[in-house]
């Protein structure tokens, strides 16, 4: 499968409505502590918090681009990291039994 310019230039529109193009998080996520790229089929984001629950980081495991698939994998991935990015340094209060 191939990536079209067409299908390309939607999925980064749709990036860009997410704000996936903020520079700090795109810094903050450019260090290959936090973004690992493996060809597996299994992806994720995950936070971690310090002993008083306050978010103090970010990691992701996605898939090599190497088709749409994958780059919507990404994209999707990416959205849920800067949704987390935005509450780095924020205590967490949702209720864990339910998350």
């Amino acid at each position: 499968m191939t990536i079209n310019n067409n299908y390309w230039q939607e999925e980064f529109n749709k990036a860009l409505e997410e704000n996936i193009n903020d520079v700090e998080l795109l810094n903050f996520l450019n260090n290959p502590e936090r973004v690992k790229r493996y060809s597996i089929e299994q992806w994720g984001v995950w936070t971690k918090y310090d002993e008083n629950g306050v978010l103090v980081d970010i990691r992701m495991l996605v898939p090599e681009i190497v088709d749409e698939l994958t780059l919507r994998i990404n994209l999707h991935k990416y959205k849920h990291a800067y949704e987390y990015y935005q509450k780095i340094g924020t205590p967490y209060k949702g209720d864990i039994e339910k998350s």
